[in-house]
């Protein structure tokens, strides 16, 4: 056995349901046993292939990019709601 830790249990899962997805194509006559075995094989031989530095730095800078684009769009939407609200405000000062 080898360590797949360091993969999220999305991504782990992700990528099975995709290994899957390719044998049930190119394989629809596997039973379930065959398709069990081909897809931990390869799912194995993939994992032990990657870059681990290169995944985690990639993960690291999608949880950033993750975080700025829930905070601006926030920012963007209270910008938005002092502009009304100061707009609304200036109409009943005016009327």
């Amino acid at each position: 056995m080898f360590d797949d830790s360091w993969i999220t249990v999305e991504d782990k899962r992700e990528l099975l349901r995709v290994i899957k997805q390719s044998y049930e194509t190119s394989m629809p006559w596997a039973d379930h046993a065959l398709m069990k075995s081909l897809v931990k094989e390869r799912y194995d031989r993939v994992v032990r292939e990657m870059d681990k530095e290169q995944y985690l730095r990639e993960k690291m800078e999608a949880t950033v990019d993750g975080m700025l684009d829930a905070i601006v769009p926030d920012q963007l939407e209270l910008k938005t709601g002092v502009k009304k609200m100061l707009a609304e405000k200036q109409v009943e000062e005016t009327a």
